[in-house]
């Protein structure tokens, strides 16, 4: 099942936010993985945000997040 999370608050900017989650494996280590996500947007709007790189800020997750072991 899919559904929308996220929210678009202002039609000229786009801000994703990931939502992370943290697991220990088997071996002991920490994995993680950061989840980005959008709320409804219309197809047009949403293509001409995406077409702008200045209007789209993906914000990574914080420095001491590991994700999928990667550090």
């Amino acid at each position: 099942m899919v559904n929308y999370f996220g929210s678009i608050t202002s039609t000229d900017q786009l801000h994703l936010e990931p939502i992370c989650f943290k697991k220990k494996r088997s071996d002991g280590k920490m994995i993680g993985i950061a989840l980005y996500g959008i709320g409804f947007v219309a197809d047009k709007m949403l293509r001409g945000l995406l077409m702008d790189k200045d209007k789209v800020k993906i914000i990574p997750p914080d420095d001491e997040f590991d994700y999928l072991g990667g550090k």
